[in-house]
């Protein structure tokens, strides 16, 4: 019933085919392992950086754009993870525009959640609430650009993942190269995309400015939003012109 509810939701907002894609794919992000490892570590990050800290809580920021990352990044291979399934959409004849709308679109609706959840609750036991806007607007920029960057990545490049059903850390034979070579080139552009609101928050946070700290909040959701968009306008095009092959 729940789904049925958000599925009609999405499609006044998105339109019916990309609400359909959207629909499910969040039952992907709640059943599938290979989505749902993405989830599994972001809590336990904190955790981690907690105990390499100096005790200033200074490191433990940086699990908030991390984890952002990790759920931003997942579906840079949504259309190798849908494996055989993937021919329904070619015989549905779902156009490119609406396929890679609806699978950004549901990994949002994910992400962003999942990003606000770890920056309250790191800014919450750190106490740096001082950095709040920066680690904010550093996590919201990275999470929404790396879904317009997989939205690309994942059109146009198809590697051997784990198959459905597989645990998400197995590697299938002959993905090693592949998923090196095609990941290393994602994180470059990402970084580089994301270089704006990077550098301005991890400025904001060093220098203890809130008026900076703003600034990359604006910057981040900005910039985030733009390269959002423009990667689901070009992996819809990639995807037209690839999805049969």
């Amino acid at each position: 019933v729940l789904g049925g509810t958000v599925e009609r939701l999405l499609g006044r907002v998105v339109g019916v085919p990309a609400a359909a894609v959207a629909a499910r794919c969040l039952v992907y992000w709640r059943r599938d392992p290979r989505y749902l490892g993405a989830l599994a570590v972001v809590p336990f990050l904190p955790l981690v950086l907690a105990l390499l800290d100096r005790g200033d809580g200074g490191l433990v920021l940086v699990a908030c754009p991390l984890a952002a990352f990790l759920v931003g990044w997942t579906i840079s291979a949504d259309v190798a993870y849908d494996h055989s399934a993937f021919w329904a959409h070619l015989g549905a004849g779902l156009p490119g525009s609406a396929d890679r709308l609806g699978r950004a679109v549901a990994a949002t609706l994910v992400g962003l959640p999942v990003t606000a959840a770890v920056v309250l609750g790191v800014v919450w036991s750190t106490g740096r609430w001082q950095d709040l806007a920066a680690v904010a607007g550093i996590s919201a920029g990275i999470l929404l650009t790396a879904l317009g960057i997989s939205s690309v990545v994942s059109a146009r490049f198809v590697y051997p993942v784990p198959r459905p059903g597989d645990g998400p850390f197995s590697s299938p034979q002959g993905s090693a190269v592949a998923d090196l070579a095609t990941q290393a080139g994602g994180w470059a552009v990402l970084a580089l995309l994301a270089l704006p609101e990077i550098a301005v928050g991890v400025v904001a946070v060093v220098s203890g400015s809130t008026e900076l700290g703003l600034v990359a909040l604006g910057l981040g959701v900005g910039l985030g939003v733009f390269w959002w968009g423009a990667g689901v306008r070009i992996g819809a095009a990639v995807y037209d012109h690839r999805a049969p092959e």
